[in-house]
């Protein structure tokens, strides 16, 4: 299955750790996933890098990050969302936080794609 985590924060806290651990277990689990954050130079990008270093065992699925691109200001950041899913073509959208329900989720909804709101509360 190939899965869409979305985060869009710049801390890691627990909901961005909740994130990482999940998608890693899918990984290992055989799963194609990808965890998309709102941009590389943040602590959340740079513990998500480690995730993703950590998750990546050989002979199962795979775990990506990638992020909006930099100059990317908010309003955005849903036409750069419709662009990730239709490249990663993902069978469900999982987003974590307000955020990304609002910029990732509702266009997974527009393209057709499952999603999944997690409020993390």
């Amino acid at each position: 299955m190939k899965i869409l985590h979305a985060v869009l924060t710049q801390g890691f806290y627990g909901s961005e750790r909740y994130c990482a651990e999940l998608a890693a277990a899918q990984a290992r689990g055989g799963h194609d996933v990808e965890i998309l954050i709102e941009s590389d130079g943040s602590d959340c990008a740079r513990e998500m890098r480690k995730a993703v270093a950590d998750g990546n065992p050989i002979g199962a699925g795979t775990l990506r990050l990638s992020s909006f691109p930099s100059w990317a200001p908010a309003m955005l950041h849903r036409m750069c969302a419709q662009r990730v899913i239709k490249r990663f073509a993902p069978d469900v959208v999982h987003t974590h936080l307000n955020p990304a329900a609002r910029r990732v989720g509702r266009e997974a909804g527009k393209l057709g794609v499952p999603q999944i709101g997690r409020a993390h509360v």
